[in-house]
Protein backbone atom coordinates (compact mmCIF):
# COMPACT_ATOMS: atom_id res chain seq x y z
CA UNK A 1 0.00 0.00 0.00
CA UNK A 2 3.06 2.27 -0.03
CA UNK A 3 3.46 2.17 -3.82
CA UNK A 4 2.11 5.11 -5.87
CA UNK A 5 0.39 2.69 -8.27
CA UNK A 6 -0.89 -0.79 -7.50
CA UNK A 7 -1.23 -3.48 -10.17
CA UNK A 8 -3.18 -6.64 -9.36
CA UNK A 9 -2.50 -9.82 -11.29
CA UNK A 10 -5.59 -11.90 -12.02
CA UNK A 11 -5.53 -15.70 -11.96
CA UNK A 12 -8.64 -17.29 -13.50
CA UNK A 13 -9.99 -20.82 -13.32
CA UNK A 14 -8.84 -21.93 -9.88
CA UNK A 15 -9.98 -25.25 -8.43
CA UNK A 16 -12.24 -23.20 -6.19
CA UNK A 17 -14.08 -22.09 -9.33
CA UNK A 18 -13.21 -18.44 -8.78
CA UNK A 19 -10.62 -15.81 -9.68
CA UNK A 20 -7.77 -14.86 -7.38
CA UNK A 21 -5.72 -11.69 -7.29
CA UNK A 22 -2.02 -11.36 -6.47
CA UNK A 23 0.60 -8.83 -7.61
CA UNK A 24 1.25 -5.61 -5.73
CA UNK A 25 -2.29 -5.71 -4.35
CA UNK A 26 -4.60 -8.67 -3.77
CA UNK A 27 -7.62 -6.59 -4.67
CA UNK A 28 -10.26 -9.23 -3.96
CA UNK A 29 -9.09 -9.80 -0.40
CA UNK A 30 -9.39 -6.21 0.82
CA UNK A 31 -12.04 -6.03 3.58
CA UNK A 32 -15.26 -4.26 2.69
CA UNK A 33 -15.44 -2.56 6.06
CA UNK A 34 -13.18 -1.64 8.94
CA UNK A 35 -14.16 -4.65 11.03
CA UNK A 36 -17.41 -3.69 12.76
CA UNK A 37 -20.86 -2.72 11.44
CA UNK A 38 -20.35 0.76 12.95
CA UNK A 39 -17.28 1.49 10.82
CA UNK A 40 -18.01 3.85 7.95
CA UNK A 41 -14.53 3.70 6.46
CA UNK A 42 -12.90 0.72 4.78
CA UNK A 43 -9.42 -0.21 3.63
CA UNK A 44 -10.76 -0.21 0.08
CA UNK A 45 -11.28 3.54 0.32
CA UNK A 46 -7.50 3.96 0.51
CA UNK A 47 -7.25 2.81 -3.11
CA UNK A 48 -8.23 5.71 -5.39
CA UNK A 49 -8.02 6.30 -9.15
CA UNK A 50 -5.47 8.71 -10.63
CA UNK A 51 -6.58 12.31 -10.88
CA UNK A 52 -9.08 12.81 -13.69
CA UNK A 53 -10.10 9.12 -13.72
CA UNK A 54 -12.82 7.10 -12.04
CA UNK A 55 -13.22 3.48 -11.05
CA UNK A 56 -15.92 1.54 -12.90
CA UNK A 57 -17.29 -1.49 -11.05
CA UNK A 58 -19.17 -4.12 -13.05
CA UNK A 59 -20.68 -7.08 -11.26
CA UNK A 60 -22.55 -10.05 -12.67
CA UNK A 61 -24.71 -12.06 -10.32
CA UNK A 62 -23.27 -15.58 -9.73
CA UNK A 63 -21.34 -15.30 -13.02
CA UNK A 64 -19.05 -18.26 -12.32
CA UNK A 65 -22.03 -20.53 -11.75
CA UNK A 66 -23.80 -19.20 -14.86
CA UNK A 67 -20.72 -19.87 -17.00
CA UNK A 68 -20.36 -23.36 -15.54
CA UNK A 69 -24.02 -24.13 -16.19
CA UNK A 70 -23.59 -23.14 -19.85
CA UNK A 71 -20.50 -25.33 -20.21
CA UNK A 72 -22.19 -28.35 -18.61
CA UNK A 73 -25.25 -28.02 -20.82
CA UNK A 74 -23.74 -27.11 -24.21
CA UNK A 75 -20.12 -28.28 -24.22
CA UNK A 76 -19.95 -31.39 -22.06
CA UNK A 77 -23.58 -32.45 -22.46
CA UNK A 78 -23.80 -33.35 -18.78
CA UNK A 79 -27.30 -31.96 -18.42
CA UNK A 80 -29.27 -28.76 -17.88
CA UNK A 81 -30.13 -29.14 -14.18
CA UNK A 82 -28.03 -26.20 -13.07
CA UNK A 83 -28.98 -24.09 -16.11
CA UNK A 84 -32.68 -24.74 -15.47
CA UNK A 85 -32.36 -23.39 -11.92
CA UNK A 86 -30.84 -20.16 -13.29
CA UNK A 87 -33.43 -19.89 -16.10
CA UNK A 88 -36.18 -19.93 -13.51
CA UNK A 89 -34.63 -16.79 -12.07
CA UNK A 90 -33.51 -18.53 -8.90
CA UNK A 91 -30.40 -17.78 -6.93
CA UNK A 92 -28.23 -20.92 -6.93
CA UNK A 93 -26.76 -20.27 -3.48
CA UNK A 94 -30.21 -19.72 -2.02
CA UNK A 95 -31.64 -22.76 -3.82
CA UNK A 96 -28.96 -25.02 -2.37
CA UNK A 97 -29.54 -23.60 1.10
CA UNK A 98 -33.28 -24.24 0.67
CA UNK A 99 -32.51 -27.91 -0.01
CA UNK A 100 -31.21 -28.11 3.54
CA UNK A 101 -34.44 -26.67 4.98
CA UNK A 102 -37.23 -28.25 2.87
CA UNK A 103 -39.94 -27.50 5.44
CA UNK A 104 -39.20 -23.79 5.67
CA UNK A 105 -41.63 -21.34 4.10
CA UNK A 106 -39.72 -18.17 4.86
CA UNK A 107 -36.64 -16.80 3.07
CA UNK A 108 -33.12 -18.10 3.57
CA UNK A 109 -31.01 -15.90 5.80
CA UNK A 110 -27.85 -14.16 4.58
CA UNK A 111 -25.77 -16.40 6.87
CA UNK A 112 -27.33 -19.58 5.47
CA UNK A 113 -26.74 -18.38 1.91
CA UNK A 114 -23.12 -17.53 2.70
CA UNK A 115 -22.57 -20.97 4.24
CA UNK A 116 -23.13 -22.74 0.92
CA UNK A 117 -20.82 -20.53 -1.18
CA UNK A 118 -17.65 -22.53 -0.49
CA UNK A 119 -19.49 -25.62 -1.73
CA UNK A 120 -21.07 -23.86 -4.74
CA UNK A 121 -17.63 -22.83 -5.96
CA UNK A 122 -15.46 -25.63 -4.55
CA UNK A 123 -17.42 -28.73 -5.57
CA UNK A 124 -17.09 -28.15 -9.35
CA UNK A 125 -13.30 -27.86 -8.88
CA UNK A 126 -13.15 -31.29 -7.29
CA UNK A 127 -12.72 -30.18 -3.69
CA UNK A 128 -13.69 -32.77 -1.10
CA UNK A 129 -15.64 -32.06 2.10
CA UNK A 130 -12.55 -31.58 4.27
CA UNK A 131 -10.91 -29.16 1.83
CA UNK A 132 -14.18 -27.23 1.49
CA UNK A 133 -14.36 -27.09 5.29
CA UNK A 134 -10.89 -25.49 5.38
CA UNK A 135 -11.71 -23.04 2.57
CA UNK A 136 -14.91 -22.01 4.36
CA UNK A 137 -12.87 -21.17 7.45
CA UNK A 138 -9.98 -19.39 5.71
CA UNK A 139 -11.85 -17.50 2.99
CA UNK A 140 -15.31 -16.98 4.49
CA UNK A 141 -14.70 -17.12 8.23
CA UNK A 142 -17.21 -19.96 8.59
CA UNK A 143 -16.87 -22.79 11.10
CA UNK A 144 -18.76 -25.60 9.38
CA UNK A 145 -18.94 -29.08 10.81
CA UNK A 146 -18.01 -31.87 8.40
CA UNK A 147 -21.55 -33.26 8.46
CA UNK A 148 -22.88 -29.81 7.48
CA UNK A 149 -20.55 -29.67 4.47
CA UNK A 150 -21.56 -33.17 3.41
CA UNK A 151 -25.25 -32.26 3.73
CA UNK A 152 -24.80 -29.16 1.55
CA UNK A 153 -22.83 -31.16 -1.06
CA UNK A 154 -25.65 -33.72 -1.15
CA UNK A 155 -28.19 -30.91 -1.60
CA UNK A 156 -26.17 -29.45 -4.48
CA UNK A 157 -26.09 -32.83 -6.21
CA UNK A 158 -29.85 -33.21 -5.78
CA UNK A 159 -30.34 -29.78 -7.30
CA UNK A 160 -28.17 -30.67 -10.33
CA UNK A 161 -27.79 -34.48 -10.69
CA UNK A 162 -25.34 -33.98 -13.56
CA UNK A 163 -22.67 -33.12 -10.96
CA UNK A 164 -21.92 -36.80 -10.55
CA UNK A 165 -20.98 -37.13 -14.22
CA UNK A 166 -18.97 -33.90 -14.13
CA UNK A 167 -16.98 -34.91 -11.06
CA UNK A 168 -16.34 -38.45 -12.29
CA UNK A 169 -14.70 -37.02 -15.43
CA UNK A 170 -12.00 -35.16 -13.49
CA UNK A 171 -8.49 -36.50 -13.08
CA UNK A 172 -7.21 -35.80 -9.57
CA UNK A 173 -3.47 -34.93 -9.48
CA UNK A 174 -3.18 -36.45 -6.00
CA UNK A 175 -4.68 -39.75 -7.16
CA UNK A 176 -2.51 -39.85 -10.27
CA UNK A 177 0.67 -39.13 -8.28
CA UNK A 178 -0.23 -41.81 -5.74
CA UNK A 179 -0.84 -44.38 -8.49
CA UNK A 180 2.36 -43.47 -10.31
CA UNK A 181 4.49 -43.83 -7.18
CA UNK A 182 2.63 -46.77 -5.68
CA UNK A 183 1.46 -44.81 -2.65
CA UNK A 184 -1.55 -45.92 -0.68
CA UNK A 185 -3.77 -42.86 -0.67
CA UNK A 186 -4.68 -39.70 -2.55
CA UNK A 187 -3.54 -37.73 0.50
CA UNK A 188 0.00 -39.08 0.16
CA UNK A 189 -0.03 -38.14 -3.53
CA UNK A 190 -1.03 -34.59 -2.68
CA UNK A 191 1.59 -34.48 0.06
CA UNK A 192 4.24 -35.37 -2.53
CA UNK A 193 3.09 -32.60 -4.87
CA UNK A 194 3.03 -30.14 -1.98
CA UNK A 195 6.57 -31.10 -0.93
CA UNK A 196 7.82 -30.42 -4.46
CA UNK A 197 5.97 -27.10 -4.44
CA UNK A 198 7.27 -26.02 -1.04
CA UNK A 199 3.87 -25.92 0.65
CA UNK A 200 3.86 -29.27 2.47
CA UNK A 201 2.36 -29.25 5.94
CA UNK A 202 0.57 -31.54 8.35
CA UNK A 203 -3.22 -31.68 8.48
CA UNK A 204 -3.08 -29.01 11.19
CA UNK A 205 -1.09 -26.65 8.96
CA UNK A 206 2.35 -27.18 10.54
CA UNK A 207 5.14 -27.19 7.90
CA UNK A 208 6.91 -30.53 7.44
CA UNK A 209 10.40 -30.81 8.86
CA UNK A 210 13.35 -31.67 6.64
CA UNK A 211 13.32 -35.24 7.96
CA UNK A 212 9.60 -35.59 7.27
CA UNK A 213 9.97 -34.31 3.70
CA UNK A 214 13.08 -36.38 2.94
CA UNK A 215 11.27 -39.63 1.95
CA UNK A 216 9.16 -37.70 -0.59
CA UNK A 217 12.26 -36.17 -2.19
CA UNK A 218 13.81 -39.64 -2.40
CA UNK A 219 10.79 -40.82 -4.40
CA UNK A 220 10.77 -37.72 -6.62
CA UNK A 221 13.55 -39.20 -8.80
CA UNK A 222 10.91 -41.47 -10.31
CA UNK A 223 9.24 -38.45 -11.89
CA UNK A 224 12.29 -37.64 -14.03
CA UNK A 225 11.30 -39.81 -17.07
CA UNK A 226 8.01 -37.93 -17.47
CA UNK A 227 9.23 -34.37 -16.96
CA UNK A 228 7.86 -32.09 -19.71
CA UNK A 229 9.59 -29.53 -21.91
CA UNK A 230 12.69 -29.44 -24.07
CA UNK A 231 16.11 -30.73 -23.03
CA UNK A 232 17.07 -27.52 -21.25
CA UNK A 233 13.78 -27.27 -19.35
CA UNK A 234 13.91 -30.92 -18.27
CA UNK A 235 17.51 -30.51 -17.10
CA UNK A 236 16.50 -27.57 -14.92
CA UNK A 237 13.67 -29.58 -13.37
CA UNK A 238 15.98 -32.54 -12.76
CA UNK A 239 18.49 -30.28 -10.99
CA UNK A 240 15.71 -28.97 -8.76
CA UNK A 241 14.85 -32.54 -7.76
CA UNK A 242 18.52 -33.46 -7.19
CA UNK A 243 19.10 -30.33 -5.11
CA UNK A 244 15.77 -30.68 -3.30
CA UNK A 245 14.72 -27.19 -4.31
CA UNK A 246 10.91 -26.90 -4.15
CA UNK A 247 9.10 -24.43 -6.39
CA UNK A 248 5.64 -23.88 -7.91
CA UNK A 249 7.25 -24.45 -11.35
CA UNK A 250 8.46 -27.93 -10.36
CA UNK A 251 5.21 -29.14 -8.88
CA UNK A 252 3.17 -27.62 -11.74
CA UNK A 253 5.30 -29.43 -14.33
CA UNK A 254 4.76 -32.80 -12.68
CA UNK A 255 1.15 -32.16 -11.76
CA UNK A 256 0.15 -31.10 -15.26
CA UNK A 257 1.96 -34.07 -16.80
CA UNK A 258 0.12 -36.42 -14.44
CA UNK A 259 -3.21 -34.98 -15.57
CA UNK A 260 -2.89 -34.41 -19.30
CA UNK A 261 -6.37 -33.22 -20.13
CA UNK A 262 -7.72 -31.06 -22.89
CA UNK A 263 -9.42 -27.82 -21.96
CA UNK A 264 -10.77 -24.70 -23.60
CA UNK A 265 -8.86 -21.54 -22.72
CA UNK A 266 -10.31 -18.06 -22.27
CA UNK A 267 -9.37 -17.28 -25.88
CA UNK A 268 -11.36 -20.25 -27.19
CA UNK A 269 -8.30 -22.36 -28.03
CA UNK A 270 -7.71 -25.92 -26.88
CA UNK A 271 -4.71 -26.72 -24.75
CA UNK A 272 -3.40 -29.87 -23.08
CA UNK A 273 -1.93 -30.58 -19.65
CA UNK A 274 -4.63 -28.77 -17.69
CA UNK A 275 -5.83 -29.81 -14.25
CA UNK A 276 -9.41 -29.01 -15.26
CA UNK A 277 -11.30 -30.16 -18.33
CA UNK A 278 -14.42 -29.52 -20.36
CA UNK A 279 -14.61 -32.89 -22.07
CA UNK A 280 -14.06 -36.52 -21.19
CA UNK A 281 -10.85 -37.31 -23.07
CA UNK A 282 -8.00 -38.30 -20.78
CA UNK A 283 -4.39 -39.18 -21.49
CA UNK A 284 -1.70 -41.28 -19.88
CA UNK A 285 1.60 -39.50 -19.17
CA UNK A 286 4.38 -40.47 -21.57
CA UNK A 287 8.11 -40.25 -20.98
CA UNK A 288 10.04 -37.43 -22.54
CA UNK A 289 7.10 -35.10 -23.14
Amino acid sequence: MTEPQLHPKWNPLLNSGRFSATGTIALQTLPKCGGTPQDRLSIRQLVIPPEGNVFVAVDFSQIEVVALAAVMETQTGYGSGLADVIRRGLDVHGSIAHCLYPERYGPITAGERKAVKPITFGLPGGMGPRTIQQVAKLNYGLDLELHQVEAIVAAYKRLAPSWRQHLSSRVCPGVQAAKFLGLQSRGEGWQMLNVLGGTASTYHGIPLTEDEASPFWAMADRFKPILPGNKKARAALERAIDNREPSPTLTAAIRNTMTEELSCTMTGRLRARCNFQIGTQQHVPRAGR
